[in-house]
């Protein structure tokens, strides 16, 4: 059988290959985020010079340390869990940025995507973000709603957006909202062409064939349809505050206590 190129799986093959990694933290501090800070400046030390916003280091540089400092400054309402995935490669460089808080949305659980970067030099790090960043989000039933319109995207942004399937834009809102069935489905479509990378099949889920929203039995890691799943579906991996976690390759469910490279 004959599978279909997936431009941003084999981005994240790219980066994974490469001895990249993904880290996570819910409800930052500004001290937990320092470091980051510290970093940031030690990698990019010449950006206040530059004078070009349409820059692509500056613009990534920039919008990570806006993320960073929104994450911890502004409480957008009660238990909005303010979040951070970052790429990072090999030599710990950070790469990539996704923001994200909870929200609702027609009584619905959604998470904002406040922001999504990445340098393009760094193929698969934006990729790999994003769908980690979904990943752990859809897992615990969270939709996913943001803005994309095209007058605040940057070049590299609105390419790696034309891969992708296109989200569906609320009449009233004009949000753009992905719920959790679109986004099984792309896996689902492009689980094939997944399995035959092995670096991102570690990775890649499998999803029962069904139209309705799948969920995931902790208790054993099974995924249902919605409609034939067990009443006790366990509890998911429980994230302390303003601590950092690091995607383990071989568990796609699990993310492990990291101690951040950067003093």
């Amino acid at each position: 059988m004959t599978t279909t190129p997936y431009m941003p799986y084999i981005q994240m093959e790219s980066f994974m290959a490469n001895d990249g990694y993904v880290i996570y933290i819910k409800n930052p501090t500004i001290e937990s985020l320092i470091p980051l800070y510290d970093q940031l400046t030690l990698q990019y030390p010449y950006l206040s010079s530059r004078s070009n916003s349409g820059d692509p280091t500056r613009y990534f540089y920039s919008f990570t340390n806006w993320s960073m400092n929104k994450a911890t400054t502004s409480p957008y309402s009660d238990d909005s869990n303010p979040a951070l995935i970052f790429s990072v490669s090999a030599d710990d460089t950070i790469c990539g940025c996704f923001f994200v808080y909870e929200t609702e949305i027609n009584s619905e659980p959604h998470i904002w995507a406040n922001n999504w970067v990445a340098l393009a030099d760094y193929k698969g790090a934006g990729s790999i973000g994003l769908y980690i960043g979904i990943g752990i989000y859809s897992m615990r039933g969270f939709n996913l709603s943001t803005n994309l319109d095209a007058r605040f995207n940057n070049i590299v942004l609105q390419d790696a957006l034309n891969d992708r399937p296109a989200p569906i834009q609320d009449p009233t809102t004009l949000w753009h909202m992905i719920d959790v069935p679109f986004m099984q489905n792309n896996v689902r479509t492009n689980y094939e062409f997944g399995q035959e990378l092995p670096y991102l099949s570690k990775i890649n889920v499998k999803y029962p064939e069904t139209n309705e929203a799948c969920v995931l039995d902790w208790n054993n890691l099974i995924w249902y349809p919605k409609s034939e799943a067990p009443q006790d579906l366990g509890v998911p991996q429980i994230f302390e505050d303003a601590k950092f976690y690091k995607l383990n390759y071989d568990n796609v469910y699990q993310l492990d206590p990291f101690i951040i490279p950067w003093k």
